[in-house]
């Protein structure tokens, strides 16, 4: 069996192989299933900081909402895939990740799908050479949060990356 340090993980597993270290817990299902507390709260907490690795990942904005419910959703089917017939292995990773979260992140995608058009149909314009005025009456929004957002995206031309555009605008609390 392979030990892995959490360090290793915050760098590579996070993004690549999340599931291959899902089979580093293997070892242990059959002993949380048979009740052993000690393993059990071993799991608990190295299946804790992982879960908590993401979501300050998250939180600073080192990966987006998009990639943390993929990572989410990936980590609850090798979970389900591993633990089929260990119920109280599975409960243990649902407590911990749980399905609200799911939930909420789904509304937050949603959200961030549709801002994330809104750029880039504004950018569009920019890179056409329309001005704020035009922009905003085209969209039929204020002229005072397109210029807020112009000027952010200006700063990315000429690629204009939506996503990074989203990322600093969240950040001044213009969306």
């Amino acid at each position: 069996m392979i030990h892995w340090r959490i360090g290793f993980v915050k760098k590579y597993i996070l993004r690549r192989l999340l599931p291959l270290y899902l089979f580093s817990f293997e070892d242990s299902f059959d002993k949380i299933e048979s009740g052993d507390m000690t393993v059990t709260e071993s799991f608990r907490k190295r299946f804790s900081k992982l879960y908590d690795l993401l979501k300050e990942r998250l939180n600073d904005g080192r990966i987006d909402v998009m990639s943390h419910h993929s990572i989410i959703m990936l980590t609850k089917k090798v979970i389900a895939a591993l633990t089929t017939e260990r119920t109280a292995v599975k409960e243990e990773a649902d407590k911990i990740m749980g399905g609200q979260v799911i939930d909420y992140e789904t509304k937050v995608i949603f959200r961030q799908g549709e801002a994330n058009l809104f750029i880039k149909l504004i950018c569009k314009k920019l890179s056409k050479g329309k001005t704020y005025d035009v922009i905003a009456e085209e969209l039929e929004e204020p002229v005072d949060k397109i210029k807020a957002i112009c000027e952010v995206a200006q700063n990315y031309a000429p690629e204009y990356n939506p996503n990074e555009i989203l990322c600093e605008l969240n950040g001044k609390g213009i969306l």
